[in-house]
C-alpha cells in the first residue's frame, strides 16, 4: 500500500478521541462495511487500519471490532481472532438476534395462517401430518409451530 493510499484513507475518517469510535465517513457494502479502492481491489476499511497499526493478519485470522460498530476503523477497537471466536463474541453479546416467525424473509405464513394451524390442531380434528400438507410445511416445521419454537405469539 502506497503512502497516497494511506492518504486516501485517512481522509475518509472521523477521527477523534483515541477511546472514541473513528468512523467511515465514505462508501459502505450492503453489510453496513465500509470500503476503499486500492490497486484495483475493494478492501474493507478496518482490515486496512489492523495492517497498519496491529500488523499483518495470519491466515483464517477476522478483523474483529470491541465496539461493535462497523464503521469504526479506530485500531484500539480492533482486534484478529478466529471465526469460532467472532461468532462466540457474536453471541455473547447478543448480536446474533435474527428476524423470527412471520418477520423472517423465508417466511411461508401470516399470523392468522399460524392462529388458525394451531387452532386446527387444538381442536384435534387434524394431525400436524395433515396440517403440513394443507399449510405446504413440512411436519417438522408443522410441529415446531405447535410447540411455539417458531412462529411465537406475536411474531
Amino acid at each position: 500500500m502506497t503512502s497516497s493510499d494511506i492518504n486516501r484513507f485517512w481522509q475518509k475518517v472521523d477521527k477523534k478521541t483515541d477511546v472514541d469510535c473513528w468512523n467511515w465517513m465514505a462508501f459502505v457494502d450492503k453489510h453496513g462495511y465500509p470500503r476503499l479502492n486500492i490497486n484495483g481491489k475493494i478492501e474493507k476499511a478496518h482490515q486496512i487500519s489492523a495492517l497498519l497499526h496491529i500488523g499483518p493478519r495470519l491466515p483464517n485470522m477476522c478483523v474483529c471490532h470491541t465496539c461493535d460498530n462497523r464503521k469504526c476503523v479506530n485500531p484500539r477497537h480492533l482486534f484478529y481472532a478466529t471465526q469460532a471466536r467472532n461468532l462466540e463474541d457474536m453471541y455473547n453479546k447478543g448480536r446474533n438476534r435474527q428476524p423470527k416467525g412471520t418477520k423472517a424473509a423465508r417466511s411461508k405464513l401470516t399470523l392468522k395462517q399460524v392462529d388458525d394451524l394451531k387452532q386446527e390442531y387444538a381442536n384435534g380434528k387434524i394431525s400436524s401430518r395433515k396440517l403440513g400438507l394443507k399449510y405446504d410445511l413440512t411436519h417438522s416445521a408443522v410441529l415446531k409451530i405447535i410447540k411455539g419454537i417458531t412462529y411465537k405469539s406475536g411474531e
